[in-house]
């Protein structure tokens, strides 16, 4: 999906959708909202007064424009009470509100930034924020499916801001979650991948194909010979009731610039946990495949940490290897 940043006003867009917010026990919206409010002759409002509209947190309302504005629909999210809002409760407002585009077929949708306005955010925040929310509401783990999703995700996805001196803010904030939310998919996608596709083999695929894209990210791939040499016996040991080797990864990113801070990542990475010869209860096995979730976690963070070209030394550990029962699997 294709994201922008623009400066205007979001009752102009002529999207298939755009979307504006409530908070709880307002009853005249202002800002962005009651400009579409009144655009649509009190809509909303008359909304409000009948309890139809009250701003709760997951809270979404679909109007029929009828020709008032560009757009033929407009959707207003709830943000909950103002007490306790914070950039958890933007990300989730732009998820539901991306979630209700998708199922309302549409192709283009246009947002406000939540929260940059009387929200009292800081709109770079807030920005990014509603980036990394609307992609990870849109996610889908459609990896190995062949059949076509019912409704495809939108095409294209705008950010309207209305004040033009913090559109470059706004901008940076969105071009960092874009980054932020297609890495945390990332993580999902592996996590979500049955275990005999994520085999320790696989991570390591997927850690060198993550390397490969930065000139200052390098990627290891320590074999059992080079690991047993390093007397990682433990690690060794839960290994050694599989048949899928194991390998211990190493990501480096060092932008080569003195006296950086050094961050270490270290994610676990039991591609499949059945509990070796103490095999766990067949109750939710399924989900064993998810004692990855570290190590997905670790490559999904070097991915970001390289597009966002950070300030930083940064190394991402990961241990991979199966914990599975057999022959040759360790004792209690």
């Amino acid at each position: 999906m294709e994201i922008q940043v623009v400066a205007g006003s979001i009752q102009e867009r002529e999207d298939a959708l755009i979307v504006v917010n409530l908070f709880e026990e307002v009853t005249v919206p202002g800002g962005a909202t009651g400009a579409v409010d009144q655009a649509l002759g009190g809509a909303i409002r008359e909304a409000i007064a009948a309890g139809d509209l009250r701003g709760k947190k997951g809270e979404v309302t679909v109007f029929y424009s009828r020709g008032a504005i560009p757009a033929p629909r407009v959707l207003v999210v709830g943000l909950g009470p103002r007490d306790g809002f914070g950039l958890q409760s933007i990300r989730e407002a732009a998820a539901t509100a991306a979630k209700k585009a998708r199922d309302l077929g549409a192709a283009s949708f246009s947002s406000i930034v939540h929260g940059a306005g009387i929200g009292g955010m800081d709109p770079q925040a807030a920005a990014q924020a509603v980036v990394e929310g609307t992609g990870l509401g849109l996610y889908r783990y459609q990896e190995l499916k062949n059949k076509e999703v019912d409704r495809p995700d939108p095409e294209t996805f705008t950010l309207v801001e209305r004040d033009p001196a913090q559109l470059a803010a706004v901008e940076t904030g969105a071009q960092d979650g874009q980054v932020v939310a297609e890495a945390a998919c990332l993580a999902r996608d592996l996590v979500n991948r049955p275990a005999n596709y994520a085999t320790p083999t696989d991570l390591a695929e997927a850690a060198i194909e993550i390397a490969a894209e930065f000139d200052n990210m390098r990627c290891q791939v320590l074999t059992e010979d080079d690991v047993a040499e390093l007397e990682m016996g433990a690690f060794l040991g839960v290994a050694q009731g599989s048949d899928e080797p194991a390998v211990f990864i190493v990501l480096e990113y060092n932008p080569g610039q003195p006296e950086l801070d050094t961050v270490v990542l270290v994610g676990k990475g039991i591609t499949f946990d059945t509990g070796g010869i103490s095999l766990k209860p067949h109750e939710n096995m399924d989900r064993m495949r998810g004692d990855m979730g570290g190590a997905a976690a670790v490559l999904a963070t070097m991915l970001a940490v390289g597009q966002l070209d950070l300030p930083l030394h940064v190394v991402g550990l990961v241990p991979a290897t199966e914990n599975m029962p057999g022959a040759r699997a360790y004792k209690p």
